[in-house]
């Protein structure tokens, strides 16, 4: 065997070495996410009657009964307000693009901005909101 023939031959294997260890980003993430959830404090802490002010830009999902893997995906712009029993909240859904069975990509906002009527906010800071069918 030639010598060019054996350096070939070890630059495929390292190739196949490295490239076998190199984790999926999204698994990657998931496993950090899981590894680390100890070193996280996402839980409020708020007084007794208090509501947090969840006013926002955050992604939104809704997952429908007849495709359930491939839920609706939005960008939500709520505006909360604190009122003198409770709070109410004003909602803006921006529709996102996803190629044909999907749930990642493009995400690029498509269509009209969907606003949701104003919501009460209970004093214990529970809602509902009638999206009509």
């Amino acid at each position: 065997m030639r010598n060019w023939q054996k350096w070939g031959i070890l630059s495929v294997l390292i190739g196949v070495l490295l490239g076998g260890c190199a984790a999926d980003p999204k698994e990657n993430l998931l496993e950090f996410v899981e590894r680390t959830a100890d070193d996280r404090d996402t839980q409020l802490e708020l007084a007794e009657g208090t509501i947090a002010d969840v006013s926002g830009t955050f992604f939104f999902a809704l997952r429908a009964v007849i495709a359930q893997a491939l839920p609706l995906q939005f960008i939500a712009t709520v505006d909360f307000r604190e009122t003198a029993d409770g709070g109410e909240m004003d909602i803006i859904l921006q529709p996102l693009s996803l190629n044909v069975g999907e749930t990642e990509a493009p995400r690029e906002p498509a269509g009209d901005p969907i606003s949701l009527p104003t919501i009460a906010v209970a004093a214990d800071g529970s809602f509902e909101v009638d999206l009509g069918e």
